[in-house]
């Protein structure tokens, strides 16, 4: 059902943006970083779960976790596994499909107001994560020194560290994206002026040269 609303949304996009090539061009510029932002997400939870199988391996598996089965592991690699094959060929696809666009599009593509909003949503969520995360491990380390329970440190803040795993590469791999536009001039004002010309030529080739 979701593959044929959104096959019959996006042909009919395609036929009322066919004459307005700009506004083509823009819908075309959403869909693919919408897409990627999902593709993205989708494989950073699959990311996350699969850190949080091998931390609980690690670890040991205690409390609530032994009354779910000596098979508990399973699920969860399942789970993860199918975020990774559905979230890893999406983003590839789309985001590869964004880097040809700026390839050929230069300076109209790397200004562009969706790609813009992508990155920086995107730094913002990574630095928001990382702070929560950070603080929740900080808290949990202080919290078993003071208790006494060492041992409950890496157990109750297992959560923050396969984010933050996970939240670190994401946040740079959208700032380094992010100072290679700024280098390019996506983020410089473009200079405006107003220019009238004043000519005999009636043929328009004097104010085409110019």
């Amino acid at each position: 059902i979701g593959t044929a609303i959104w096959a019959y949304h996006q042909r009919l996009a395609k036929e009322e943006s066919e004459q307005i090539t700009e506004r083509r061009r823009s819908a075309e510029r959403i869909h693919y970083y919408l897409m990627s932002f999902i593709g993205l997400g989708t494989m950073s939870a699959g990311i996350i779960l699969l850190f949080g199988l091998i931390i609980n391996l690690l670890i040991g598996v205690t409390g609530k976790v032994i009354t779910e089965g000596a098979t508990w592991w399973q699920g969860l690699l399942g789970l993860s596994l199918a975020l990774l094959v559905v979230g890893t060929p999406l983003w590839l696809y789309y985001w590869g499909g964004v880097l040809k666009r700026i390839e050929a599009g230069g300076i109209e593509e790397w200004r562009a107001t969706s790609r813009r909003i992508f990155l920086y949503v995107g730094v913002i969520l990574a630095i928001g994560t990382l702070i929560a995360d950070l603080v929740n491990i900080v808290y949990q380390i202080l919290n078993g020194i003071l208790q006494a329970h060492p041992d409950t440190i890496v157990r109750e803040s297992r959560w923050s560290i396969q984010t933050l795993l996970v939240a670190g590469p994401w946040l740079w791999y959208h700032l380094r994206i992010i100072r290679i536009d700024q280098k390019r001039g996506a983020e410089a004002l473009a200079a405006r002026r107003k220019v009238t010309l004043l000519t005999y030529d009636r043929s328009g080739a004097t104010s085409q040269a110019l």
